[in-house]
């Protein structure tokens, strides 16, 4: 993959990825044994992310949500372990 900075952003694929993410509970403060319990059984997050593949590695997916057509900086980037991945598929740009 080239660097990203001499990479047109129209030619990047557009990419859904439905995958499964960690989930922290608590604070600074004690939890309930209700609190735990709840969840424990609420268990991971199930997520849908949508961007702009940036890189596919054997380790992970890396999805731009946003690129500057004129510029030289990007949004949020989100960097998604394979091993958490249920579904990737490819999106169409829409027609211009």
């Amino acid at each position: 993959m080239p660097n990203i900075y001499s990479v047109d952003p129209t030619t990047l694929q557009i990419v859904c990825v439905d995958w499964i993410d960690a989930v922290c509970s608590g604070s600074s403060s004690w939890q309930t044994f209700e609190e735990i319990e709840e969840a424990v059984e609420n268990g991971p997050s199930r997520v849908r992310t949508v961007g702009m593949l940036i890189k596919a590695t054997p380790e992970y997916v890396a999805l731009c949500d946003t690129l500057m057509l004129d510029g030289d900086s990007g949004g949020y980037v989100h960097i998604i372990p394979r091993g958490m991945i249920q579904s990737l598929r490819t999106l169409q740009w829409p027609s211009q």
